[in-house]
Protein backbone atom coordinates (compact mmCIF):
# COMPACT_ATOMS: atom_id res chain seq x y z
CA UNK A 1 0.00 0.00 0.00
CA UNK A 2 1.46 3.32 -1.06
CA UNK A 3 0.81 6.42 0.99
CA UNK A 4 1.33 9.84 -0.52
CA UNK A 5 1.66 12.89 1.70
CA UNK A 6 1.02 16.37 0.37
CA UNK A 7 2.80 19.19 2.15
CA UNK A 8 1.79 22.80 1.69
CA UNK A 9 4.73 25.13 1.41
CA UNK A 10 4.30 27.66 4.19
CA UNK A 11 6.95 30.06 5.46
CA UNK A 12 6.51 31.60 8.89
CA UNK A 13 9.34 33.82 10.14
CA UNK A 14 7.75 34.30 13.56
CA UNK A 15 4.32 33.49 14.87
CA UNK A 16 2.18 36.58 15.36
CA UNK A 17 -0.31 36.68 18.23
CA UNK A 18 -3.24 36.62 15.81
CA UNK A 19 -2.29 33.22 14.43
CA UNK A 20 -1.72 31.91 17.93
CA UNK A 21 -5.15 33.18 19.03
CA UNK A 22 -6.92 31.66 16.02
CA UNK A 23 -5.04 28.41 16.58
CA UNK A 24 -6.01 28.35 20.25
CA UNK A 25 -9.69 28.83 19.41
CA UNK A 26 -9.42 26.11 16.75
CA UNK A 27 -7.88 23.67 19.22
CA UNK A 28 -10.58 24.44 21.80
CA UNK A 29 -13.23 23.57 19.21
CA UNK A 30 -11.31 20.42 18.24
CA UNK A 31 -11.47 19.34 21.89
CA UNK A 32 -15.29 19.26 21.58
CA UNK A 33 -15.18 16.97 18.55
CA UNK A 34 -15.09 13.65 20.48
CA UNK A 35 -18.08 14.78 22.54
CA UNK A 36 -20.16 15.84 19.53
CA UNK A 37 -19.28 12.63 17.68
CA UNK A 38 -20.15 10.48 20.70
CA UNK A 39 -23.41 12.38 21.11
CA UNK A 40 -24.21 11.70 17.47
CA UNK A 41 -23.36 8.02 17.87
CA UNK A 42 -25.42 7.63 21.03
CA UNK A 43 -28.65 8.77 19.43
CA UNK A 44 -30.28 8.00 16.14
CA UNK A 45 -29.67 10.20 13.12
CA UNK A 46 -33.22 11.44 13.55
CA UNK A 47 -32.38 13.25 16.81
CA UNK A 48 -32.12 16.98 15.97
CA UNK A 49 -30.17 17.96 19.11
CA UNK A 50 -27.26 15.59 18.45
CA UNK A 51 -27.21 16.52 14.77
CA UNK A 52 -27.29 20.23 15.57
CA UNK A 53 -24.41 19.90 18.03
CA UNK A 54 -22.36 17.82 15.56
CA UNK A 55 -22.91 20.11 12.56
CA UNK A 56 -22.49 23.19 14.74
CA UNK A 57 -19.14 21.86 15.91
CA UNK A 58 -18.14 21.09 12.32
CA UNK A 59 -19.20 24.58 11.25
CA UNK A 60 -17.11 26.17 14.00
CA UNK A 61 -14.13 24.03 13.01
CA UNK A 62 -14.52 25.01 9.37
CA UNK A 63 -14.83 28.71 10.14
CA UNK A 64 -11.81 28.84 12.43
CA UNK A 65 -9.66 26.81 10.05
CA UNK A 66 -10.81 29.10 7.25
CA UNK A 67 -9.87 32.16 9.32
CA UNK A 68 -6.46 30.63 10.02
CA UNK A 69 -5.87 29.94 6.32
CA UNK A 70 -7.11 33.34 5.14
CA UNK A 71 -4.87 35.09 7.66
CA UNK A 72 -1.84 33.08 6.51
CA UNK A 73 -2.60 33.88 2.87
CA UNK A 74 -3.17 37.58 3.57
CA UNK A 75 0.14 37.87 5.43
CA UNK A 76 2.06 36.14 2.63
CA UNK A 77 2.92 32.97 4.56
CA UNK A 78 1.78 30.76 1.67
CA UNK A 79 4.39 30.84 -1.07
CA UNK A 80 2.68 29.35 -4.11
CA UNK A 81 -1.01 30.31 -4.26
CA UNK A 82 -1.38 29.01 -7.84
CA UNK A 83 -0.35 25.48 -6.91
CA UNK A 84 -3.11 22.92 -7.62
CA UNK A 85 -2.77 21.56 -4.08
CA UNK A 86 -3.22 25.00 -2.53
CA UNK A 87 -6.18 25.77 -4.79
CA UNK A 88 -7.90 22.49 -3.86
CA UNK A 89 -7.22 23.10 -0.18
CA UNK A 90 -8.64 26.63 -0.38
CA UNK A 91 -11.74 25.39 -2.19
CA UNK A 92 -12.29 22.66 0.40
CA UNK A 93 -12.02 25.17 3.22
CA UNK A 94 -14.60 27.35 1.52
CA UNK A 95 -17.06 24.52 0.80
CA UNK A 96 -17.09 22.85 4.24
CA UNK A 97 -18.75 25.69 6.24
CA UNK A 98 -21.35 26.10 3.50
CA UNK A 99 -22.17 22.39 3.69
CA UNK A 100 -22.47 22.54 7.49
CA UNK A 101 -24.73 25.58 7.28
CA UNK A 102 -26.94 23.82 4.72
CA UNK A 103 -27.16 20.80 7.01
CA UNK A 104 -28.16 22.96 9.96
CA UNK A 105 -30.86 24.64 7.87
CA UNK A 106 -32.21 21.31 6.58
CA UNK A 107 -32.09 19.94 10.12
CA UNK A 108 -34.92 22.21 11.22
CA UNK A 109 -37.11 21.11 8.29
CA UNK A 110 -36.29 17.41 7.97
CA UNK A 111 -33.69 16.03 10.45
CA UNK A 112 -33.29 12.74 8.60
CA UNK A 113 -32.00 14.57 5.51
CA UNK A 114 -29.28 16.63 7.24
CA UNK A 115 -26.43 14.30 6.23
CA UNK A 116 -27.76 14.09 2.70
CA UNK A 117 -27.72 17.89 2.48
CA UNK A 118 -24.13 17.86 3.73
CA UNK A 119 -23.10 15.27 1.12
CA UNK A 120 -24.92 17.07 -1.68
CA UNK A 121 -23.36 20.47 -0.95
CA UNK A 122 -19.88 18.93 -0.58
CA UNK A 123 -20.19 17.07 -3.90
CA UNK A 124 -21.71 20.06 -5.68
CA UNK A 125 -18.99 22.32 -4.28
CA UNK A 126 -16.24 20.01 -5.53
CA UNK A 127 -17.74 20.00 -9.02
CA UNK A 128 -18.03 23.80 -9.05
CA UNK A 129 -14.45 24.17 -7.78
CA UNK A 130 -13.18 21.90 -10.57
CA UNK A 131 -15.06 23.86 -13.20
CA UNK A 132 -13.60 27.11 -11.89
CA UNK A 133 -10.06 25.66 -11.92
CA UNK A 134 -10.48 24.43 -15.50
CA UNK A 135 -11.70 27.83 -16.66
CA UNK A 136 -8.73 29.52 -15.01
CA UNK A 137 -6.35 27.13 -16.78
CA UNK A 138 -7.93 27.91 -20.16
CA UNK A 139 -7.76 31.68 -19.59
Amino acid sequence: MEVTAVVLEIKVPELPRTILAINLVFLMIVSLLPFSTALLGSFTLKQPVSLAFYFGNQLALGLTLNAHWRYAVARGYVENMRSPVVERFSAGLFIHPIACTASLLVLFVEPTQAFNAFRFVQAFGVVIARLIRRRRKKA
